[in-house]
């Protein structure tokens, strides 16, 4: 499965992903209602990305992972939300000696702004200076998209939830 992942995630603009031998299953997926966005889920060991211009939006599950970005660590809780912007890379390494599970929305940043015209909001200025989103509820919100979005919901219906979200992560950013 990894080799797969390997040449989807190498063979797309949206990010430059190194150490993909450590990635134990992942899969990802583009929706139709939304094909400019990469949609992951899986479980890993290690990961870097090396951003080119997108906004990495994440939710880790069952355990958690040391987030380092800058020079900066982080603990990363499970159930805690992440918001990545494409100013610096970024990597994880497990808090516990295990894998974690992560749910992932890699939006390229023209795609988001197009989607902030599409609903006339200031998505284009979000800023994420501390990666951890401190509103759970909204965490729930995105794990809840994911499962939608995974399951083949409706076009209208996955657009209408991801444009709800973003414009709530929009109303939490410090910008």
């Amino acid at each position: 499965r990894t080799g797969a992942l390997g040449v989807l995630v190498r063979s797309c603009t949206l990010c430059q992903r190194l150490d993909v031998d450590d990635v134990e299953d992942v899969r990802a997926w583009r929706s139709p209602a939304h094909g400019r966005a990469l949609w992951i889920h899986g479980v890993t060991t290690h990961y870097r990305v090396k951003p080119v211009g997108e906004f990495v939006i994440g939710v880790c599950l069952g355990r958690g992972y040391h987030l380092s970005r800058a020079r900066t660590k982080h603990m990363i809780q499970p159930g805690q939300l992440v918001v990545l912007d494409p100013s610096t890379e970024h990597s994880g390494s497990p808090a516990g000696g295990g894998p974690w599970e992560g749910r992932l929305l890699v939006i390229e940043l023209p795609d988001l702004r197009a989607a902030a015209a599409d609903e006339g909001t200031a998505l284009q200025d979000l800023d994420f200076p501390d990666p951890k989103v401190g509103d759970r509820r909204l965490a729930v919100c995105f794990v809840a998209l994911h499962h939608l979005v995974e399951r083949s919901a409706s076009a209208l219906e996955q657009q209408s939830q991801l444009y709800a979200f973003l414009q709530d992560l929009a109303d939490l950013s410090p910008a």
